[in-house]
């Protein structure tokens, strides 16, 4: 017993030290504005929620947001459309960069946005499915994707974002459609089988 209040006197008195020696370099005013309530609280969890091989944020309006996806992820997969009863509506950036296991990958309807970086480097992609109800897709969403032989931009897609689809040098033709008001630069950059494209009067 007495070790033992020894040594929480000694965590005590180390403590109070290295406040004191923070106190004599920093002058006081610089702690006026400090939550000493929350900077001693427990620190909270991470928002990250995991589902199988994704892991999930869900937003105020119980919305679901995929954020991430195990590296060592293999195969086709499809993403669902709902998760514990809530809609999945966007992928967010990096979700599943560098995934270079999954050949190929389906998005649900219920998403409407494809973040920046999504699925760049997923080197082993060779096909992916963009439902109608996506609307843009992000700045190197598929930057990389080499294995990509043709993609499908469905007609709800209003704007395909700058280095969109860089480096796909496995893609040799591509269609875009009349929802398309807007090409960022560098979208098809050093994509270099390239040897046919539509764009629309849009």
């Amino acid at each position: 017993m007495k070790t033992k209040r020894k040594n929480i006197f000694k965590s005590l008195l180390a403590l109070m030290l290295a406040f004191i020696m923070l106190l004599g370099v920093a002058p006081l005013s610089e702690f006026a504005g400090v939550d000493w309530a929350s900077f001693f609280a427990p620190k909270a969890e991470a928002a990250n929620k995991t589902y199988g091989i994704y892991t999930y944020e869900v937003s105020s309006d119980n919305k679901v947001t995929i954020t991430g996806c195990d590296k060592s992820a293999k195969g086709a997969i499809t993403i669902p459309s709902k998760i514990d009863g809530m809609p999945v509506t966007s992928i967010e950036i990096w979700a599943f960069n560098s995934c270079t296991g999954l050949t190929s990958i389906t998005i649900p309807n219920s998403v409407t946005s494809i973040g920046n970086g999504a699925f760049e480097y997923c080197t082993g992609l060779t096909s992916i499915t963009i439902p109608n109800s996506v609307t843009s897709i992000g700045s190197y969403a598929f930057d990389g994707c080499t294995g990509l032989t043709s993609i499908t931009i469905p007609n709800s897609v209003t704007s395909i974002e700058y280095s969109a689809f860089r480096n796909c040098t496995g893609l040799t033709s591509i269609t875009i459609p009349n929802s398309v008001t807007s090409i960022g630069d560098g979208a098809f950059e050093y994509c270099t089988g390239l040897t046919s494209i539509t764009i629309p009067n849009s």
